[in-house]
């Protein structure tokens, strides 16, 4: 048996979709061949990084079986080689230790190793630039997503705009979840990865953790909130920060923000362009969000941009076992 993993553009879906159905029905007819379709554009911000571990996976459970594999796009140069990259390196590092990953870990040497492997046997290989990139962030954060990653919480930000953009809205499964549910969802206790929450001043109502804020250097303009200058360390000896010199701290968009209504009794914050943003209790403004960006007053620009002010908050740091 053999399998076939097919890589392809969300537009393009439709116009290949009856061709696709044709090459389905006659190879798994007369070959047996398991088809395993993957959406994914081949663009510089497109999101690799989330189909990942559904590729890798495939990859693996088929190779235990000894099936044969062939993957292709639509040139067989970008997105097809990308996928194999990253089972390549995931096998690499995994052959390297159990539990890969790690501060040793160079991503870009692993991936740039991996291509020059893939050139020889098949010279035309060149993933576009955001592929790589994404590859690299993927081995630095040991071929997994870590979700308290800071360059990662970047990256997953960036994508915000694009999804707005191309669909016109965002779903709730782009954004984060309501900590307060969280934490009582796990028996009123902060989750292992969380070092701080931070309250409404006002009425206690936990808004946000430090899984969900997004540090930054303070003073480098638009690069402050990069996650490929973060990924590629370039902080040009900035300071990271949340420091007391922030007067907001920088959030990724979080559930409860999407129930913030108008008089109208209409979701606002992912509609309009900019607006305010207010506690999901007390209702008292304590921030505010722009979709074209906003400059923190340490010197910092971040877009889209969805700050909360310190003045409104109370911030508590969690200890015990877990926490720092």
């Amino acid at each position: 048996m053999s399998s076939l993993l097919l890589s392809f553009d969300l537009y393009s879906h439709r116009h290949l979709s009856l061709s696709l159905s044709h090459i389905y029905t006659l190879m798994i007819v007369k070959s047996n061949v398991t088809v395993h379709p993957i959406v994914l554009e081949d663009a510089v911000d497109a999101d690799l990084l989330s189909l990942l571990h559904e590729t890798t996976s495939f990859f693996s459970s088929k190779r235990e079986e000894n099936e044969k594999i062939l993957v292709f796009c639509n040139a067989g140069v970008s997105r097809s080689v990308a996928v194999v990259l990253a089972h390549i390196v995931w096998k690499k590092m995994k052959e390297r230790s159990e539990d890969f990953g790690g501060d040793d870990i160079d991503g870009a040497v692993f991936v740039e190793r991996a291509l020059r492997d893939v050139r020889e046997k098949y010279p035309p290989a060149s993933p576009n630039e955001g592929f790589l990139e994404q590859l690299e962030l993927w081995v630095n954060m040991g071929c997994r997503l870590v979700a308290t990653d800071e360059t990662y919480k970047l990256f997953k930000h960036s994508q915000l705009e694009r999804i707005r953009r191309e669909r016109g809205c965002v779903d709730r499964g782009a954004v984060e979840e309501d900590p307060e549910k969280e934490m009582k969802n796990n028996n009123g206790a902060m989750t292992g990865s969380i070092s701080q929450y931070y309250s409404c001043r006002k009425c206690r109502r936990i808004l946000a953790t430090s899984k969900n804020v997004l540090e930054h250097e303070s003073g480098t303009g638009i690069d402050a909130f990069s996650w490929r200058q973060r990924r590629r360390g370039n902080d040009g000896g900035a300071t990271k920060t949340s420091s007391s010199s922030c007067s907001s701290i920088f959030v990724s968009p979080i559930t409860w923000m999407m129930l913030d209504q108008t008089e109208e009794n209409e979701p606002v914050i992912f509609q309009e362009n900019s607006g305010k943003i207010h506690c999901p209790k007390c209702r008292s403004k304590i921030g505010a969000f722009a979709w074209s960006g906003e400059r923190c007053n340490c010197g910092a620009f971040v877009a889209p941009s969805f700050h909360i002010q310190k003045a409104k908050l109370d911030a508590f740091t969690v200890r015990g076992a877990n926490g720092k």
